[in-house]
């Protein structure tokens, strides 16, 4: 892989890992719970942090760091995905 996806790098819970397909590391693509047939570019390589669903998605899923990545606690953790949701609401 050229690339590790943002996803990866931010550790989103969500993140499954990367497939590749026959055709080999060209057609290598990030999958999660949210898109299990490919992570779109702009989320996993471009400025789009997901905190919200996109319109074609067809599920709610969205990013959520892993409680390990923050250094907290599940609560304390639960805490922190709950205010970024809240600010991702307001910043629409």
């Amino acid at each position: 892989m050229l690339n590790e996806p943002q996803c990866s790098l931010r550790r989103c819970k969500h993140f499954v890992g990367v497939k590749q397909d026959e055709d080999g590391e060209a057609a290598e693509r990030g999958v999660c719970a949210a898109f299990p047939d490919r992570i779109p570019d702009e989320i996993s390589y471009g400025a789009n942090l997901h905190l919200t669903p996109l319109p074609d998605q067809g599920n709610t899923i969205v990013f959520e760091a892993e409680a390990t990545a923050l250094g907290l606690d599940q609560s304390i953790a639960a805490a922190v995905r709950e205010g970024l949701a809240g600010l991702a609401a307001a910043l629409r």
